[in-house]
């Protein structure tokens, strides 16, 4: 093809007619110019389509993320359930003196069992839409839900999760005092008499019931947000 437009070319130098070489020389000036121009359009599609399957992936995988999350934030909304409803029960046999029984050694477990665990909410998803880059994701309205979920409200969780895993170590140098634990978690009290008249121990059993129901009401935000931001990337997948 080069050759064959430098034979025009030199015909219409030989002939002397610079006119229509002038003009025969921007016309290919204008095709060598459209030539390019068509190889970076082609280049750039090429290149959205990379970046948009990329982006499907890792909205994909977020989704696959965001999914683990609620079935853990499910778990522990179960656990602070069943801790305050074990402390109520607790609290009620102290107040009205009842009789001590082994069955209320799960209750004695659950009622104080503690805090902790919100560090296993998943970030592996937003770790490989953080590594990828940010801007991968063209619906910007989208990232930014999807930042504040991992950065505020899951930070938020686990901030608040570890400063009750602090105060827990306290609360245990108190129970140590008092009960023993058995190989199938349970508590059973040394003097069962002194359990009833413990207003140190009582004040324990308080402290867990209200942390457990602000740990439950946080928890419950988590979970309402990372469903909120999941139906917005089931959207955009489909």
């Amino acid at each position: 093809m080069i050759k064959f437009f430098k034979k025009i070319r030199q015909r219409l130098l030989t002939e002397n007619k610079f006119s229509k070489y002038i003009f025969y020389a921007i016309g290919e000036i204008i095709l060598v110019v459209v030539g390019i121009l068509i190889a970076l359009q082609v280049n750039t599609w090429n290149e959205w389509r990379k970046d948009r399957k990329q982006e499907k992936e890792i909205l994909i995988d977020l989704k696959l993320n965001l999914e683990n999350n609620i079935t853990i934030f499910r778990a522990r909304i179960d656990y602070f359930n069943f801790g305050q409803k074990s402390g109520k029960i607790i609290m009620d046999v102290i107040d009205n003196k009842l009789p001590n029984h082994d069955s209320l050694g799960i209750y004695f477990f659950k009622a104080t069992g503690g805090y902790g665990g919100a560090d296993v909410i998943s970030f592996v998803g937003y770790e490989a839409f953080r590594n990828n880059g940010f801007s991968l994701v063209a619906n910007k309205s989208l990232k930014d839900e999807i930042l504040k979920l991992f950065e505020n409200t899951y930070s938020h969780l686990i901030s608040i999760d570890g400063t009750f895993v602090q105060h827990n170590s306290y609360q245990r140098e108190i129970l140590g005092q008092l009960f023993y634990q058995n190989e199938d978690d349970s508590l059973m009290p040394y003097d069962y008499d002194m359990i009833l008249k413990s207003q140190t121990y009582y004040s324990s059993l308080t402290d867990f019931y209200h942390n457990y129901g602000w740990m439950k009401e946080e928890t419950n935000k988590g979970l309402s947000e990372t469903r909120r931001v999941l139906k917005l990337i089931n959207e955009e997948l489909e």
